[in-house]
């Protein structure tokens, strides 16, 4: 490397620590899996995982309760038939459909 000069050789080590700190900052980015990341990703899983975890006849109150409030709510009263929708923009949506009060189905969709 006598061919070099000195500044030459500051260069090309700063080019190989910026190189390795940017494959570095850039692998600690995609492991990255904190709320500050994607907060409504990591809100929308888990609202999933408590949606599967409901009981299978879970009231309205029951789901309020474990799930929070929905987004929506549509009810046709002549049927006793309600439908629940929680969305999470750009994310994914969870609708859960109860008769008489109680839960009949469960529909989990992502984006």
């Amino acid at each position: 490397m006598s061919f070099l000069t000195d500044t030459k050789r500051r260069l090309i080590l700063l080019a190989v620590i910026l190189g390795v700190f940017s494959i570095a900052m850039l692998a600690s980015g995609i492991s990255d899996a904190d709320e500050t990341a994607a907060p409504s990703h990591v809100q929308f899983n888990r609202l999933v995982r408590r949606t599967r975890a409901l009981p299978r006849q879970a009231t309205r109150a029951v789901i309020i309760h474990r799930l929070g409030e929905p987004n929506s709510q549509e009810l046709t009263p002549a049927k006793h038939k309600q439908t629940l929708q929680w969305r999470y923009p750009g994310v994914g949506r969870i609708t859960l459909r109860l008769s008489g009060g109680r839960l009949t189905s469960q529909h989990l969709e992502r984006y």
